[in-house]
């Protein structure tokens, strides 16, 4: 996306703001809708667009296709993909690739690969998950390449995995126990 030549003029602190191309500079907006949006230096509640590219920009809800986050934040992010550099988040949520630089989020989902670079995430998930001097508590993939700490390896998920399923199946047991009685 980046340079692409996209035009469009800057967004003055505005509720809404739908149309093609978007670059918001110096403002903030509630819901920020279009094929393209650029932000710099820019907030807003909710971006969905094709393409975003946000630059020292932070926002609440971001949709998009394709999502490039340069020192930028957000909370939740659903996308076809997502390139993160120096960048937070908490949720990503990806229909195919993530590549993160730098940058740190507590749950990262994705169909496709996730690389991650001198990054951390608290969950991650993919099909394969390649880490170059990275941070992990819990990897779920089909093949892990790199450098990536984990605080859950084999053998913690195995104890894990018991522990909650004798700490669900308890409170199943205990909650029909003291409920079962109370229709007569």
């Amino acid at each position: 996306m980046a340079g692409s030549g996209k035009k469009g003029g800057s967004v003055p602190g505005e509720h809404q703001v739908e149309t093609g191309n978007v670059l918001m500079e110096h403002s903030s907006a509630e819901l920020v809708k279009g094929r393209q949006v650029v932000m710099r230096q820019a907030t807003a509640h909710s971006v969905e667009a094709d393409e975003i590219e946000i630059r020292q920009g932070v926002a609440v809800r971001i949709q998009a296709n394709e999502l490039e986050m340069t020192q930028g934040g957000a909370l939740i992010i659903s996308c076809d993909s997502a390139e993160l550099e120096a960048s937070k988040s908490g949720v990503v949520l990806a229909g195919g690739n993530v590549k993160m630089d730098q940058s740190g989020a507590k749950v990262v989902l994705a169909r496709g690969d996730v690389t991650m670079d001198q990054s951390g995430v608290m969950i991650t998930a993919g099909r394969t998950v390649k880490a170059d001097r990275c941070r992990s508590c819990l990897v779920l993939a089909g093949k892990v390449e790199g450098n990536l700490n984990t605080k859950f390896g084999p053998r913690e998920s195995l104890l894990f995995g018991a522990a909650a399923g004798l700490v669900a199946g308890f409170s199943y047991a205990l909650a029909r126990i003291l409920f079962s009685g109370s229709d007569d």
